[in-house]
Protein backbone atom coordinates (compact mmCIF):
# COMPACT_ATOMS: atom_id res chain seq x y z
CA UNK A 1 0.00 0.00 0.00
CA UNK A 2 1.34 3.69 -1.09
CA UNK A 3 1.60 5.93 2.17
CA UNK A 4 1.56 9.39 1.13
CA UNK A 5 1.48 12.88 2.84
CA UNK A 6 -0.71 15.66 0.88
CA UNK A 7 -0.44 19.56 0.66
CA UNK A 8 -3.93 19.76 2.72
CA UNK A 9 -2.32 18.71 5.94
CA UNK A 10 -1.13 22.53 6.43
CA UNK A 11 -4.77 23.47 5.56
CA UNK A 12 -5.85 21.39 8.21
CA UNK A 13 -3.34 21.82 10.63
CA UNK A 14 -4.30 25.93 9.99
CA UNK A 15 -8.18 25.63 10.61
CA UNK A 16 -7.10 23.42 13.86
CA UNK A 17 -4.64 26.10 14.92
CA UNK A 18 -7.10 28.80 14.96
CA UNK A 19 -9.87 26.58 16.42
CA UNK A 20 -7.57 26.12 19.40
CA UNK A 21 -6.13 29.29 19.78
CA UNK A 22 -9.81 30.50 20.18
CA UNK A 23 -10.37 28.21 23.04
CA UNK A 24 -7.19 29.57 25.11
CA UNK A 25 -9.03 32.76 24.38
CA UNK A 26 -12.65 31.69 25.97
CA UNK A 27 -10.66 30.58 29.22
CA UNK A 28 -8.84 33.15 30.04
CA UNK A 29 -10.66 36.10 28.18
CA UNK A 30 -12.56 36.83 31.95
CA UNK A 31 -9.09 36.75 33.93
CA UNK A 32 -7.74 40.03 32.12
CA UNK A 33 -10.73 41.98 33.20
CA UNK A 34 -11.18 41.23 36.81
CA UNK A 35 -10.98 44.52 37.98
CA UNK A 36 -13.44 45.86 35.44
CA UNK A 37 -15.83 43.29 36.40
CA UNK A 38 -15.77 43.80 40.21
CA UNK A 39 -15.60 47.89 39.60
CA UNK A 40 -18.56 47.89 37.03
CA UNK A 41 -20.37 44.80 36.82
CA UNK A 42 -20.35 44.83 40.92
CA UNK A 43 -19.33 40.81 40.97
CA UNK A 44 -16.97 39.48 43.42
CA UNK A 45 -13.22 38.32 43.27
CA UNK A 46 -13.81 35.14 44.44
CA UNK A 47 -16.85 34.73 42.27
CA UNK A 48 -15.04 35.58 38.98
CA UNK A 49 -12.27 33.01 40.19
CA UNK A 50 -14.62 30.76 39.31
CA UNK A 51 -14.80 31.56 35.56
CA UNK A 52 -11.29 30.90 35.23
CA UNK A 53 -11.73 27.88 36.83
CA UNK A 54 -14.46 25.59 35.90
CA UNK A 55 -12.71 25.02 32.30
CA UNK A 56 -9.72 23.49 34.31
CA UNK A 57 -12.08 21.46 36.46
CA UNK A 58 -13.83 19.91 33.35
CA UNK A 59 -11.13 19.13 31.45
CA UNK A 60 -10.00 17.33 34.29
CA UNK A 61 -13.29 14.95 33.89
CA UNK A 62 -13.95 14.40 30.71
CA UNK A 63 -10.30 14.90 28.92
CA UNK A 64 -10.22 10.65 29.14
CA UNK A 65 -13.71 10.18 27.33
CA UNK A 66 -12.52 13.05 24.91
CA UNK A 67 -9.71 10.99 23.77
CA UNK A 68 -11.34 7.76 23.72
CA UNK A 69 -14.49 9.27 21.52
CA UNK A 70 -11.56 10.94 19.27
CA UNK A 71 -9.66 7.52 18.63
CA UNK A 72 -12.89 5.98 18.48
CA UNK A 73 -14.95 7.78 15.74
CA UNK A 74 -11.98 9.50 14.28
CA UNK A 75 -10.80 13.04 14.36
CA UNK A 76 -13.64 15.47 12.35
CA UNK A 77 -16.12 14.06 15.03
CA UNK A 78 -14.19 14.44 18.05
CA UNK A 79 -13.31 17.84 17.29
CA UNK A 80 -16.48 18.60 16.13
CA UNK A 81 -18.12 18.08 19.05
CA UNK A 82 -15.47 21.01 20.76
CA UNK A 83 -16.42 22.97 17.93
CA UNK A 84 -20.30 22.98 18.22
CA UNK A 85 -19.84 24.00 22.62
CA UNK A 86 -16.90 26.85 21.33
CA UNK A 87 -19.12 27.91 18.55
CA UNK A 88 -22.16 28.35 19.41
CA UNK A 89 -22.14 29.41 23.49
CA UNK A 90 -19.36 32.32 23.39
CA UNK A 91 -22.55 34.44 21.35
CA UNK A 92 -24.74 33.55 23.82
CA UNK A 93 -22.93 35.55 26.27
CA UNK A 94 -24.62 38.65 25.27
CA UNK A 95 -27.81 37.39 25.97
CA UNK A 96 -27.18 38.47 29.73
CA UNK A 97 -23.72 39.66 30.14
CA UNK A 98 -23.94 41.38 33.46
CA UNK A 99 -24.90 38.07 35.17
CA UNK A 100 -22.46 36.06 36.66
CA UNK A 101 -24.72 32.62 36.80
CA UNK A 102 -25.16 33.26 33.02
CA UNK A 103 -21.47 33.90 32.03
CA UNK A 104 -20.42 30.72 34.45
CA UNK A 105 -22.93 28.77 32.78
CA UNK A 106 -21.90 29.65 29.54
CA UNK A 107 -18.19 29.10 30.54
CA UNK A 108 -19.02 25.97 31.85
CA UNK A 109 -20.57 24.87 28.51
CA UNK A 110 -18.06 26.26 26.56
CA UNK A 111 -15.65 24.40 28.66
CA UNK A 112 -17.09 21.36 27.58
CA UNK A 113 -15.54 21.26 24.14
CA UNK A 114 -12.16 22.08 25.60
CA UNK A 115 -10.70 18.73 26.23
CA UNK A 116 -12.01 17.39 22.26
CA UNK A 117 -10.28 20.07 20.85
CA UNK A 118 -6.86 19.41 22.59
CA UNK A 119 -6.66 16.01 22.80
CA UNK A 120 -7.08 15.88 19.07
CA UNK A 121 -3.91 17.56 18.30
CA UNK A 122 -1.65 14.39 18.42
CA UNK A 123 -4.64 12.16 16.83
CA UNK A 124 -3.87 15.05 13.73
CA UNK A 125 -0.47 14.97 13.70
CA UNK A 126 -0.75 11.21 12.93
CA UNK A 127 -2.73 10.66 10.75
CA UNK A 128 -2.15 13.62 8.28
CA UNK A 129 1.97 13.71 8.96
CA UNK A 130 4.76 11.49 8.32
CA UNK A 131 6.80 10.65 11.46
CA UNK A 132 9.06 13.27 10.05
CA UNK A 133 6.84 15.99 10.75
CA UNK A 134 5.12 14.83 13.30
CA UNK A 135 6.89 17.02 16.30
CA UNK A 136 6.96 20.24 14.06
CA UNK A 137 2.59 19.86 13.49
CA UNK A 138 2.35 19.71 17.26
CA UNK A 139 4.66 22.37 17.98
CA UNK A 140 2.96 24.48 15.79
CA UNK A 141 -0.33 23.70 17.42
CA UNK A 142 1.42 24.65 20.84
CA UNK A 143 2.15 27.65 18.95
CA UNK A 144 -1.52 28.35 18.40
CA UNK A 145 -2.19 27.97 22.65
CA UNK A 146 0.40 30.17 23.50
CA UNK A 147 -1.21 32.51 20.82
CA UNK A 148 -4.42 32.09 22.46
CA UNK A 149 -3.56 32.98 25.40
CA UNK A 150 -1.38 36.24 24.66
CA UNK A 151 -4.86 37.58 22.92
CA UNK A 152 -6.49 36.76 26.51
CA UNK A 153 -4.56 38.69 27.90
CA UNK A 154 -3.56 41.85 25.78
CA UNK A 155 -6.60 42.18 23.17
CA UNK A 156 -9.60 41.43 26.10
CA UNK A 157 -8.22 44.97 27.81
CA UNK A 158 -7.72 46.77 24.91
CA UNK A 159 -11.40 46.01 23.42
CA UNK A 160 -13.11 46.71 26.78
CA UNK A 161 -11.24 50.11 27.25
CA UNK A 162 -11.35 51.10 24.06
CA UNK A 163 -14.96 50.03 22.70
CA UNK A 164 -17.12 48.36 25.36
CA UNK A 165 -17.51 45.48 27.85
CA UNK A 166 -20.47 44.32 25.53
CA UNK A 167 -18.39 44.66 21.71
CA UNK A 168 -15.85 42.80 23.34
CA UNK A 169 -18.33 39.87 24.13
CA UNK A 170 -19.50 40.32 20.32
CA UNK A 171 -16.32 40.05 18.60
CA UNK A 172 -15.23 36.90 20.54
CA UNK A 173 -18.46 35.35 19.40
CA UNK A 174 -18.24 36.10 16.13
CA UNK A 175 -14.76 34.56 16.44
CA UNK A 176 -16.49 31.23 17.85
CA UNK A 177 -19.25 31.03 15.05
CA UNK A 178 -15.87 31.22 12.57
CA UNK A 179 -14.21 28.59 13.46
CA UNK A 180 -17.43 26.69 12.86
CA UNK A 181 -17.37 27.93 9.49
CA UNK A 182 -13.44 27.07 8.89
CA UNK A 183 -14.59 23.76 10.54
CA UNK A 184 -16.84 23.01 7.42
CA UNK A 185 -13.52 22.50 5.15
CA UNK A 186 -11.77 20.24 7.57
CA UNK A 187 -11.41 16.59 6.53
CA UNK A 188 -10.92 13.80 8.83
CA UNK A 189 -8.55 11.68 7.52
CA UNK A 190 -6.44 11.84 4.12
CA UNK A 191 -7.17 9.98 0.77
CA UNK A 192 -4.22 7.71 1.53
CA UNK A 193 -2.79 7.28 4.67
CA UNK A 194 0.74 8.90 6.32
CA UNK A 195 2.20 5.92 7.37
CA UNK A 196 1.24 1.82 8.61
CA UNK A 197 -1.83 1.52 10.19
CA UNK A 198 -1.40 0.20 13.83
CA UNK A 199 -3.61 -2.57 15.48
CA UNK A 200 -7.20 -2.12 15.88
CA UNK A 201 -8.65 -1.79 19.58
CA UNK A 202 -10.42 -4.75 20.93
CA UNK A 203 -12.49 -3.23 23.52
CA UNK A 204 -13.87 0.01 24.92
CA UNK A 205 -10.90 -0.11 27.42
CA UNK A 206 -8.50 -1.42 25.71
CA UNK A 207 -6.63 1.88 24.93
CA UNK A 208 -6.21 2.58 28.54
CA UNK A 209 -4.98 -0.70 29.69
CA UNK A 210 -2.50 -0.40 26.75
CA UNK A 211 -0.80 2.73 27.67
CA UNK A 212 -1.28 2.30 30.99
CA UNK A 213 0.65 -1.20 30.78
CA UNK A 214 4.07 0.77 28.65
CA UNK A 215 6.53 1.33 31.33
CA UNK A 216 8.30 3.95 29.04
CA UNK A 217 4.77 6.12 28.84
CA UNK A 218 4.20 6.03 32.38
CA UNK A 219 7.27 7.50 33.09
CA UNK A 220 6.69 9.62 30.66
CA UNK A 221 3.46 10.38 32.29
CA UNK A 222 4.83 11.22 35.93
CA UNK A 223 7.31 13.76 33.03
CA UNK A 224 4.26 15.70 32.08
CA UNK A 225 2.92 16.08 35.08
CA UNK A 226 6.08 17.60 36.66
CA UNK A 227 6.33 20.10 33.53
CA UNK A 228 3.19 20.86 33.03
CA UNK A 229 2.01 21.16 36.41
CA UNK A 230 5.39 23.74 36.68
CA UNK A 231 4.38 25.55 33.46
CA UNK A 232 0.48 25.75 34.90
CA UNK A 233 1.99 27.45 38.33
CA UNK A 234 4.32 29.86 36.72
CA UNK A 235 2.10 31.55 34.54
CA UNK A 236 -0.52 31.68 37.13
CA UNK A 237 1.66 32.88 39.49
CA UNK A 238 4.25 35.33 37.49
CA UNK A 239 2.81 38.49 37.44
CA UNK A 240 2.69 38.36 41.28
CA UNK A 241 6.35 37.20 41.15
CA UNK A 242 7.63 39.85 38.93
CA UNK A 243 5.60 42.38 40.57
CA UNK A 244 5.66 41.47 44.49
CA UNK A 245 8.92 39.52 44.55
CA UNK A 246 10.96 41.14 42.39
CA UNK A 247 9.71 45.01 42.25
CA UNK A 248 8.93 45.13 38.78
CA UNK A 249 6.80 48.09 38.12
CA UNK A 250 3.14 46.07 36.18
CA UNK A 251 4.23 47.70 32.53
CA UNK A 252 8.26 45.83 33.22
CA UNK A 253 6.17 42.67 34.65
CA UNK A 254 4.25 42.79 31.59
CA UNK A 255 6.66 43.11 29.31
CA UNK A 256 8.36 40.21 30.67
CA UNK A 257 6.02 37.84 31.06
CA UNK A 258 4.64 38.79 27.06
CA UNK A 259 8.36 37.94 26.20
CA UNK A 260 8.27 34.57 27.82
CA UNK A 261 5.15 34.03 25.42
CA UNK A 262 6.48 35.07 22.69
CA UNK A 263 9.81 33.58 22.69
CA UNK A 264 7.91 30.21 23.98
CA UNK A 265 6.23 30.41 20.48
CA UNK A 266 9.32 30.43 18.52
CA UNK A 267 10.93 27.85 20.54
CA UNK A 268 7.92 25.95 19.48
CA UNK A 269 8.79 25.87 15.91
CA UNK A 270 12.65 25.68 15.87
CA UNK A 271 13.13 23.16 18.45
CA UNK A 272 10.14 20.64 17.16
CA UNK A 273 11.71 20.92 14.22
CA UNK A 274 15.05 19.87 15.14
CA UNK A 275 13.70 16.73 17.06
CA UNK A 276 12.37 15.63 13.80
CA UNK A 277 15.06 16.02 11.41
CA UNK A 278 17.49 14.73 14.22
CA UNK A 279 14.51 11.72 14.58
CA UNK A 280 14.77 11.91 18.26
CA UNK A 281 12.79 13.12 21.45
CA UNK A 282 15.00 12.47 24.51
CA UNK A 283 17.92 14.62 23.75
CA UNK A 284 16.18 17.96 23.29
CA UNK A 285 13.49 16.96 25.94
CA UNK A 286 16.33 16.79 28.30
CA UNK A 287 17.48 20.19 27.56
CA UNK A 288 14.48 21.79 27.61
CA UNK A 289 13.75 20.84 31.02
CA UNK A 290 17.43 21.10 32.42
CA UNK A 291 17.63 24.76 31.15
CA UNK A 292 13.78 25.07 32.33
CA UNK A 293 15.14 24.50 35.84
CA UNK A 294 17.87 26.56 36.08
CA UNK A 295 16.17 29.69 34.62
CA UNK A 296 12.99 29.35 36.94
CA UNK A 297 15.62 29.01 40.18
CA UNK A 298 18.01 32.39 38.77
CA UNK A 299 14.20 33.86 38.85
CA UNK A 300 14.67 33.50 42.60
CA UNK A 301 17.59 35.83 42.90
CA UNK A 302 17.50 38.21 40.19
CA UNK A 303 15.46 41.15 40.65
CA UNK A 304 16.77 43.43 37.73
CA UNK A 305 15.06 44.38 34.23
CA UNK A 306 17.32 43.39 31.80
CA UNK A 307 18.35 40.01 33.20
CA UNK A 308 14.49 39.14 33.71
CA UNK A 309 14.17 40.10 29.94
CA UNK A 310 17.12 38.17 29.16
CA UNK A 311 16.47 34.77 31.81
CA UNK A 312 12.39 35.20 30.17
CA UNK A 313 13.75 34.56 26.48
CA UNK A 314 15.66 31.85 27.23
CA UNK A 315 13.20 30.62 29.45
CA UNK A 316 10.55 30.29 27.15
CA UNK A 317 12.40 29.40 23.98
CA UNK A 318 13.35 26.50 25.87
CA UNK A 319 10.89 25.06 28.72
CA UNK A 320 7.67 25.91 26.73
CA UNK A 321 8.69 23.58 23.30
CA UNK A 322 9.20 20.79 26.16
CA UNK A 323 5.19 20.25 26.11
CA UNK A 324 5.00 19.20 21.90
CA UNK A 325 8.26 17.33 22.44
CA UNK A 326 6.07 15.05 24.98
CA UNK A 327 3.00 14.98 22.96
CA UNK A 328 5.17 13.87 19.77
CA UNK A 329 7.13 11.25 22.26
CA UNK A 330 3.40 9.95 23.13
CA UNK A 331 2.16 9.54 19.78
CA UNK A 332 5.13 7.64 18.98
CA UNK A 333 5.04 5.57 21.99
CA UNK A 334 1.46 4.53 21.58
CA UNK A 335 0.74 4.74 17.90
CA UNK A 336 -1.90 6.28 15.37
CA UNK A 337 -4.81 4.67 17.05
CA UNK A 338 -4.11 5.77 20.83
CA UNK A 339 -2.65 9.14 20.79
CA UNK A 340 -6.31 10.67 22.09
CA UNK A 341 -6.85 8.80 24.82
CA UNK A 342 -2.87 8.76 25.65
CA UNK A 343 -2.64 12.96 24.94
CA UNK A 344 -6.41 13.02 27.21
CA UNK A 345 -4.24 11.17 30.34
CA UNK A 346 -1.47 13.17 30.11
CA UNK A 347 -3.24 16.63 29.89
CA UNK A 348 -5.34 15.06 32.63
CA UNK A 349 -2.29 14.53 35.07
CA UNK A 350 -0.85 17.73 33.82
CA UNK A 351 -3.87 20.35 34.67
CA UNK A 352 -4.17 18.36 37.97
CA UNK A 353 -0.78 19.03 38.65
CA UNK A 354 -0.89 22.76 37.52
CA UNK A 355 -4.13 23.19 40.33
CA UNK A 356 -1.89 21.45 42.74
CA UNK A 357 0.90 22.93 42.29
CA UNK A 358 -0.32 26.63 41.67
CA UNK A 359 -1.86 26.06 45.22
CA UNK A 360 1.25 25.15 46.86
CA UNK A 361 3.38 27.94 45.44
CA UNK A 362 0.66 30.27 46.97
CA UNK A 363 0.40 28.91 50.61
CA UNK A 364 4.33 28.63 50.36
CA UNK A 365 4.56 32.25 49.45
CA UNK A 366 1.93 33.03 52.52
CA UNK A 367 4.19 31.03 54.90
CA UNK A 368 7.60 32.28 53.86
CA UNK A 369 6.34 35.64 52.96
CA UNK A 370 8.47 35.97 49.61
CA UNK A 371 8.43 33.30 46.18
CA UNK A 372 11.87 32.39 46.64
CA UNK A 373 11.55 28.58 48.15
CA UNK A 374 8.59 28.65 45.40
CA UNK A 375 10.57 29.03 42.87
CA UNK A 376 13.02 26.85 43.36
CA UNK A 377 10.94 24.22 44.33
CA UNK A 378 9.49 24.49 41.03
CA UNK A 379 13.39 24.03 39.77
CA UNK A 380 13.59 21.08 41.46
CA UNK A 381 10.68 19.68 40.26
CA UNK A 382 12.13 20.18 36.57
CA UNK A 383 15.40 18.35 37.56
CA UNK A 384 13.63 15.40 38.99
CA UNK A 385 11.58 15.22 35.22
CA UNK A 386 14.70 15.59 33.35
CA UNK A 387 16.35 12.49 35.51
CA UNK A 388 13.41 10.45 34.67
CA UNK A 389 13.77 10.93 31.03
CA UNK A 390 17.23 9.33 31.25
CA UNK A 391 15.12 6.11 32.67
CA UNK A 392 12.39 6.57 29.31
CA UNK A 393 13.17 4.41 26.20
CA UNK A 394 12.40 6.59 23.47
CA UNK A 395 10.45 4.88 20.18
CA UNK A 396 12.35 6.30 17.67
CA UNK A 397 9.64 7.90 14.90
CA UNK A 398 11.16 5.69 11.82
CA UNK A 399 10.52 2.88 13.50
CA UNK A 400 6.43 2.45 13.14
CA UNK A 401 5.31 -1.19 12.09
Amino acid sequence: MTYRVYRYRWVVLAIYMYIAAISQLYWLNFAAIHTFMEEHLKMQASQLEWLTLIPLVIFILLTIPAGRIIDKKGLKYGLGIGVIFNGIFPILRLLLPDSFFWLFSMQLLIAIGSPFILNAVTKLAAVWFGPEEEALAIGLCSCALFAGIMLAFLLTGWLVKNLSYDFMLLIYGLLGLISVLAFIFLKSHPYSPSRPPQKKKQNASWGLKIILSNKNFIILSVVTLLNYGVFIALTTWDEKILHDFQRLDLISAGKVSGLFILSGIVGCIFIPLISDKMKRRKPLLILSLLIGALCISFFAYVNTFAINIINSLILGFFFLPALPVIYAMSADMVGTNLTGISLGYLQLIGNAAGILFGWLVEELNEIIGNFRIPLLLLGALLLIGCVLVFFCREKLPQTYK
